[in-house]
């Protein structure tokens, strides 16, 4: 049985190239993910050796995902969204909040911004501790414009909602 052991491998991802070092030493499994030509490690993690492939794939997956094209997301049909708008009303109580709006002004305000490739949306209450949303823009490194625009204080629904439709009702 092997005991201990060290893999070393480089990927470009964006515009650096990154070294990710594997060492296997008694029941732990420590990667060292350093940046070339830069003195400082990016990520240390010690892990169980279970959960080696998914931290490695997670990784990979987190840099590749982190430039924004402006696609990101997708389009549904309206089956798909209204079954998924009735398991999330199947969970609230009568009088939660069940959508928000946002008018076509303000999200342009965000989208027009230099170098915005998106919107990022955070959950969050507002000061009667009703959900609504924090929109952000996000540039194409992923990273939010927080010196940007910002919108929250959307109209929530109920109070200001549309006609009943199968993404509002039962």
């Amino acid at each position: 049985m092997i005991k201990s052991w060290t893999i070393s491998t480089e990927y470009q991802l964006k515009n650096s190239i990154y070294t990710f070092d594997f060492r296997k030493d008694s029941g732990s499994i420590c990667i060292n993910i350093t940046e070339k030509n830069t003195p400082f490690d990016v990520f240390f993690f010690l892990v169980s050796k279970y959960k080696l492939r998914s931290l490695y794939l997670a990784y990979i997956l987190k840099m590749n995902i982190m430039t924004f094209t402006g696609n990101e997301g997708s389009i549904i049909t309206l089956a798909e969204g209204s079954i998924m708008t009735a398991e999330y009303r199947a969970t609230i109580s009568t009088g939660d909040t069940i959508g928000l709006a946002v008018g076509k002004n303000l999200l342009a305000s965000i989208l027009d911004q230099k170098g915005c490739m998106g919107v990022r949306m955070y959950y969050a209450l507002d000061d009667n501790g009703k959900n609504q949303l924090v929109l952000v823009g996000v540039d194409s490194n992923g990273d939010d414009m927080t010196n940007g625009v910002i919108v929250d204080r959307l109209l929530a629904c109920p109070v200001v909602c549309s006609i009943k439709n199968e993404l509002n009702s039962k």
